[in-house]
């Protein structure tokens, strides 16, 4: 059904039952009407076509109703297809706000340099009178006397020169010496080194013959028997070589002797019981070395000594005299010169 004829079928029911209201156009005007041109299609109509005095009652016959409906509500169509206005442009943009400019710092007021002071010059030293020289006759005797008049008068290695022992730096005649000679003053002597060593080597051969060392600090040979010895046949053996088992006088001879050694077990010549103690070649007694907790009469209190039973320092042991107590056990003999 076309769309008019939809329209009309329900507007014409509407404007009959519209004219028997007393007051038709205000009717009109709040039921159906809502916009402002309908209103104003409305009040023209009133005056065109109808006498708008004070009259109260108005008749409007059904098709001046029906034609001023239809008036209406083609106006207010119209205006409804009828595009909104666009929207206002916004302004246009002014030109942008400059940046805001950094502060300056203020700058810390700088302090003028002070002037140094000028350190005060000590105080000038009182003049003293001045010292008359006096000859050096010291040094005058010193420097005019020689101190040699030959290469006699100068050391070993050294010749005279102008009053003065310098060292020999002349070579002798074909520019060596024989074994044993020294080049002293362009001449070949005798090595006072070498011959002074050979004189005292062969007085310690003469004194303490092999096997036996001998000590110029003790005055006295010594040897070591490096075999497995209880006290008797240790004592057997120094008396065989001239001597007997040693006897140790102080602590320096005892480190001399443990050094001599070496390392292990060794009897010595001290004999110690409840009732006397004494060594066995008749030296005073006075040194003794004892462990700790040593002697404690083992064995019957036989009383012989036995070094470095437990360590190599040197620490006496109270021992059996007939015992092998370790394998080995030095025999350590001594004899004077």
């Amino acid at each position: 059904m076309p769309t008019r004829i939809r329209i009309a079928l329900p507007l014409i029911a509407f404007t009959t039952v519209l004219g028997s209201i007393k007051n038709p156009i205000a009717a009109l005007r709040t039921l159906s009407v809502s916009s402002s041109a309908c209103h104003s299609a409305i009040d023209h109509f009133l005056k065109e076509v109808m006498c708008m005095s004070s009259c109260h009652y108005v008749i409007i016959s059904p098709k001046s109703m029906l034609a001023l409906l239809l008036l209406c509500i083609s106006a207010d169509f119209s205006l409804q297809q009828q595009p909104p206005p666009p929207p206002p442009l916004p302004p246009p943009p002014g030109p942008l706000p400059p940046p805001p400019q950094p502060q300056p710092q203020p700058q810390p007021q700088q302090q003028p340099p002070q002037p140094q002071q000028q350190p005060h010059p000590p105080p000038a030293l009182p003049q003293l009178p001045a010292v008359q020289q006096r000859p050096d006759y010291e040094n005058l005797l010193r420097d005019t006397i020689a101190d040699c008049l030959s290469d006699y008068q100068c050391r070993v290695f050294e010749h005279c020169v102008v009053g003065k022992c310098i060292r020999d730096t002349r070579a002798c005649p074909g520019g060596t010496c024989p074994a044993g000679m020294v080049c002293v003053a362009g001449r070949c002597l005798p090595d006072p080194l070498i011959a002074t060593t050979e004189s005292i080597l062969g007085r310690l051969k003469e004194e303490c013959p092999s096997p036996w060392t001998f000590s110029q600090q003790f005055n006295a040979c010594y040897y070591v028997g490096r075999g497995s010895y209880n006290f008797f046949t240790a004592s057997a053996e120094c008396r065989r070589l001239g001597g007997t088992v040693a006897s140790i006088g102080s602590s320096g001879e005892m480190t001399y002797v443990n050094g001599l050694v070496g390392s292990g077990a060794y009897w010595i010549g001290y004999h110690h019981t409840r009732f006397s103690s004494n060594w066995e070649d008749g030296s005073p007694v006075g040194f003794t070395n004892y462990r700790r907790g040593q002697p404690d009469g083992c064995c019957g209190g036989a009383g012989c000594t036995l070094v470095n039973y437990r360590s190599n320092l040197g620490e006496w042991d109270d021992a059996g005299c007939h015992i092998i107590w370790r394998t080995p056990t030095y025999a350590v003999c001594k004899k004077p010169r």
